[in-house]
């Protein structure tokens, strides 16, 4: 009973009117949207370039990244997974990433989800960048077991060194007390397991509706 009251009380907190989400949505088309696709279409010299409306996961797809989250947590019981970060993004203009990797959508607006992990940073005001986005480092027989390894090219400039020095000086298996943040926390033989969640399928193009 108490979850179901706990859970009802997040829910208030975040669940908005069908009159405000048309709101925001035609907001989004008219001062977002239609001023950056002409930009867009320009840049890419494609008169009929549309950026993308909507990202669709299925129900069973985010059921199974949040148990892939939860699954982290339990093997990682001292570190705080606290939450996740959604971020907007967009495909290269490429028929690969530089990983090598074939891109499905190039030039598309996406988004993608990190889980963060939490740490007392003293922010009040911001309470969000008090929980920072992170991959694992690990160099167990579990790849889910490990460090959690902030991804600082995903951190805004805000206070950004005081973070990740902080942070590292109360993770785990930090070697040093006073080593600078850039220094490797982890062994040569430790190998990354990514967190990070993407390829929604998305509308407008690149699937074309009649």
């Amino acid at each position: 009973m108490e979850n179901s009251k706990s859970r009802d009380v997040l829910l208030q907190n975040h669940l908005i009117s069908s009159a405000q989400g048309k709101e925001m949505f035609a907001e989004f088309n008219e001062n977002r949207t239609k001023i950056i696709e002409g930009t867009l279409q320009e840049k890419y010299k494609d008169n009929d370039f549309e950026d993308t409306k909507f990202i669709w996961y299925s129900l069973d797809e985010i059921k199974a990244y949040l148990q892939y989250i939860e699954s982290i947590q339990k093997a990682n019981p001292k570190q705080d997974v606290s939450g996740l970060r959604i971020y907007f993004a967009a495909y290269p203009n490429s028929k690969k990433f530089k990983s090598g990797k074939s891109i499905k959508h190039p030039k598309q607006q996406t988004v993608f989800m990190i889980p963060t992990v939490g740490v007392d940073l003293g922010e009040k005001k911001h309470k969000s960048m008090n929980h920072l986005p992170f991959i694992i480092k690990s160099d167990s027989g579990n790849p889910l077991a490990g460090q959690f390894e902030i991804v600082d090219e995903l951190m805004i400039d805000f206070n950004k060194k005081n973070r990740l020095e902080m942070y590292y000086k109360k993770a785990q298996n930090f070697q040093k007390a006073g080593v600078n943040f850039s220094a490797s926390l982890f062994t040569a033989r430790a190998v990354e397991t990514s967190t990070i969640y993407n390829e929604g399928e998305m509308i407008p193009p690149p699937y074309k509706l009649d």
